[in-house]
């Protein structure tokens, strides 16, 4: 389309970022992009996609016979294997932590990279990995581009101004918006309009009801949690509103908010979030799954509450508030048709109500008018569902089973809640009488096909070959979860396999709106039905309509952002003197004030060694900035080395408590205070986190800080240190490393391998060794060492006269263990009345 094309056209300017509406098509951007680039004769990496992404690209290239099919790489590639594919060129997909490793031990030759895409741009942060990548690429070449792709708007005005330090980590000057509502696109995709019939659907007596109580629920629980949180001075109480609590992400957002004040918020406030999310959960089964699941969810949330002890008390108290007696009745009468019924002993198959949802008999008959229309054979009716229980709920009743199904769940639940009371178990005896099972019921044609039969040839065949049945009997209609297309060519992968010539929205989504605009515009000659269904006046209205006005909104700010943003001419980096690419903590020296200044102080490179593992976190990136390079490497002992006897184990708070637990961390400190005289323990916290390792607030049964307590006695050469985020932690590394040798990377390889280390004609030890002698008498971590400089071996050790062996250890120390060496053992056993005795002597010294 036009609009692509001239986002491809705009990417020649420079490094950009390009920002475009959900659904209008970034997949398509990015393959037009990856098409200029498929030639040996240039290299372009590309970052942040995922597996199912990348063979989309692949496979779609291939069909369009480029010059050069790009690869994937992954793990399965040796280094050798990866430097042959970066010298052949072309556009390769690599995994950051991969690539990151290459490019500091210089197996990729960056100076070769013509440039790098980020796909997902809206999740690249100056705390990411990627962000790493892209100043390591711009440090070593400043002719090469660099370009951003996203269709998440809103992740961009999150924070202030989001979207310039986005841009920042990218090194892009140019920033692209692409919304809806820009002129090229509106122009585009309203010159053939799909045939859009909007199907608003009341909801029944009780839904309503329902759907009435638990807004009420959330709007009495949002104001208890406003109330328990009035001194919190971090925390957006604007966003305590029944719309905001209608987001995916919004215990998310709460949790973040109030990550840094944690151990401030009561388990009051605490049960109070997890109380909304259970509502959310409940509001939203409402309107997607039939009556007895949602009858089934709420019964399991009343037994929790029944189940609790007094220390649980403060859960689920939305259940002993006023309107939820509204929601528990007209709940329950959806299954059973009302009070009578339900106040009897026994209930019968045909007294069960089963209320059927609005929505199913109103697409039925969509899709019988539109089984009559005159279509081409081959193009099937596409139903798009929200998630798969309603896809396997649909299927069973668009054949005629739908009852059937809703018997099979209320039996379903029947047996659990008898499993554990005995008086449900007589109240629905009765309920299972006349009941026949799945397995028995005669077999139906099954006309309706799921999303793994859409494709397959079997489902083909069988679609052609069987005959039409009564009622809803075309072969051609495709039930489609939402949830199995979470990437953006999926969809549209999808429509252009089936060719639909009919759509039915089940649940309104905005993404999907904008595919089949995107669909129609490029097939013209197809005449798109459209058939858009949604509650009136419900929350699935709402949330459509707030997801409407927030994109909306998001690109109105981006575009006030663009044109009062004031970028700097070294952004992208090409410039020397560029201040983003600073490794000087303390900040760039003006070259004008270099002579009052005395210039700068040569300093010689410092180096330390990293195990790979820790690129998952931010911290080498910020050792790296702080101008300290970085050799990643596989250690055995320790993951940051400083210097030849100093070595660094990192744990955040989470990692540090489930160590604890599990005895991990003794086996790690055990092995740094072997090797190494300086071993350090650090301790970080996220950025905004509250490091606090009270057993109260961290929800653990374990004592941790008791744990720690004991850890440090019994390694008194370990140092503990605490770092409330990771720039602490990179500064504290700084300073220890000032004035400390180089470590040999050699001699950090080798180290847990259990070999013995000489030095000369010194003996140190080794790992079995070590282990031997610190369990004997008067052997301490504080002597042993002691020992190791003084023997050659452990014959040796047992040579010793009682005189040298004090004059090593002490006289309280080689007194006890000269007396264990030289002390016959006697090991008497007495197996049993009449059985002889065993006496055993040994000599160690032997």
């Amino acid at each position: 389309m036009d609009y692509e094309r001239q986002i491809v056209l705009d990417t020649l300017e420079g490094s950009s970022l390009i920002i475009l509406a959900r659904g209008l098509g970034v997949h398509r951007c990015m393959l037009s992009l990856l098409k200029l680039h498929c030639e040996p004769s240039g290299l372009v990496l590309v970052l942040n996609t995922y597996p199912t992404e990348e063979y989309y690209f692949i496979e779609m290239l291939q069909r369009d016979y480029v010059t050069m099919v790009p690869r994937s790489v992954t793990g399965e590639f040796l280094a050798k294997d990866r430097q042959a594919l970066y010298l052949k060129g072309g556009v390769l997909f690599i995994s950051s932590q991969i690539l990151v490793m290459d490019i500091l031990r210089k197996c990729c030759p960056t100076d070769k990279i013509s440039g790098i895409m980020v796909y997902h741009a809206d999740k690249i942060t100056e705390q990411t990995i990627e962000a790493f990548i892209l100043r390591l690429y711009r440090e070593r070449n400043k002719t090469g581009f660099i370009h951003g792709l996203s269709d998440c708007s809103d992740s961009f005005v999150g924070e202030l101004y989001q979207v310039d330090h986005v841009m920042k980590c990218l090194f892009a000057r140019h920033l692209h918006l692409w919304p809806r509502f820009h002129a090229t696109v509106k122009d585009i995709l309203d010159r053939v309009k799909p045939d859009v019939r909007e199907i608003h659907v009341r909801l029944s007596v009780h839904m309503e009801q329902i759907q009435f109580s638990l807004v009420d629920l959330i709007k009495l629980t949002l104001e208890q949690l406003e109330k328990k949180v009035p001194s919190i001075s971090s925390f957006d109480k604007t966003q305590l509103t029944v719309e905001s609590c209608l987001l995916l992400n919004f215990a998310q957002s709460i949790r973040l908010q109030l990550d840094s004040v944690w151990t401030q918020v009561g388990q009051k406030a605490k049960s109070l979030i997890e109380d909304l999310t259970t509502l959310r959960r409940l509001l939203f089964s409402l309107l997607q799954h039939d009556c007895v699941t949602f009858w089934s969810l709420l019964k399991q949330i009343k037994s929790e509450v029944d189940s609790t002890t007094i220390h649980q008390s403060c859960r689920h108290e939305w259940l002993f508030m006023e309107p939820a007696d509204t929601l528990i009745s007209a709940a329950r009468d959806r299954v059973y048709g009302g009070e009578p019924h339900f106040s009897k002993d026994t209930v019968t198959l045909s007294e069960l109500e089963l209320e059927n949802n609005p929505k199913w008999s109103v697409l039925a008959d969509i899709i019988s008018v539109a089984s009559g229309e005159q279509h081409p054979e081959s193009a099937p009716i596409l139903v798009v569902v929200d998630d798969t229980q309603t896809a396997n709920y649909l299927e069973y009743y668009l054949e005629g089973e739908g009852r059937e199904r809703l018997l099979d769940l209320y039996h379903d639940m029947v047996n659990t809640i008898n499993q554990t009371d005995e008086h449900i178990n007589r109240r629905f005896y009765n309920s299972r009488k006349h009941y026949v099972p799945p397995e028995k019921r005669p077999k139906l044609s099954h006309p309706v096909k799921t999303l793994e039969q859409c494709f397959s040839k079997s489902a083909a065949t069988e679609d052609n070959d069987s005959p039409s049945s009564p009622g809803i009997s075309t072969p051609c209609v495709k039930l489609v979860t939402q949830h199995n297309l979470l990437y953006p060519h999926q969809a549209a992968q999808l429509l252009e396999q089936t060719r639909p010539h009919t759509v039915v929205l089940y649940h309104p989504d905005l993404s999907w709106v904008r595919q089949l605009e995107c669909y129609q515009a490029i097939h013209p000659d197809i005449q798109l039905t459209v058939h858009f269904m949604m509650y009136k006046d419900s929350i699935e209205e709402q949330r459509f309509l707030s997801s409407l006005r927030r994109e909306k909104e998001a690109f109105e700010c981006l575009v006030k952002q663009k044109s009062l943003m004031v970028i700097p001419e070294d952004r992208e980096g090409k410039d020397p003197s560029c201040t983003y690419l600073s490794r000087d903590p303390s900040g760039p020296i003006p070259e004008m004030f270099t002579h009052l200044c005395g210039g700068r102080k040569d300093e010689t490179e410092r180096r330390i060694i990293v195990d790979v593992r820790e690129f998952k976190s931010i911290l080498p990136a910020l050792i790296h900035k702080r101008g300290i390079n970085i050799e990643p490497v596989t250690l055995e002992v320790g993951d940051y080395i400083l210097s030849p006897d100093m070595c660094v184990e990192r744990k955040a708070v989470a990692d540090l408590i489930q160590s604890l637990n599990s005895g991990r961390l003794y086996n790690q400190c055990t092995a740094m205070c072997r090797y190494y005289s300086k071993p350090i323990l650090l301790i970080e916290a996220k950025e905004g986190e509250y490091l606090c390792l009270d057993k109260n607030i961290q929800g653990t049964s374990q004592d941790i800080a008791g744990k720690l307590v004991l850890l440090t006695l019994h390694f008194p050469k370990l140092r503990i240190a605490w770092c409330e985020n990771p720039l602490m932690a990179a500064e504290l590394i700084d300073k220890l490393k000032k004035q400390k040798p180089e470590p040999s990377t050699e001699t950090a390889l080798g180290m847990g391998c259990d070999l013995d280390l000489f030095t000369g004609d010194k003996y140190l030890g080794g790992a079995g060794v070590e282990d031997f002698l610190l369990k004997l008498p008067g052997v301490k971590f504080r002597n042993y060492r002691s020992i190791l400089r003084e023997i050659e071996s452990l014959s040796h050790l047992a040579s010793l006269s009682q005189h040298k062996i004090i004059s090593i250890i002490g006289e309280e120390d080689g007194t006890a263990l000269w007396t264990f060496l030289h002390k016959d053992a006697r090991f008497v056993s007495v197996e049993g009345k009449g059985q002889s005795t065993l006496s055993l002597h040994t000599d160690v010294r032997n």
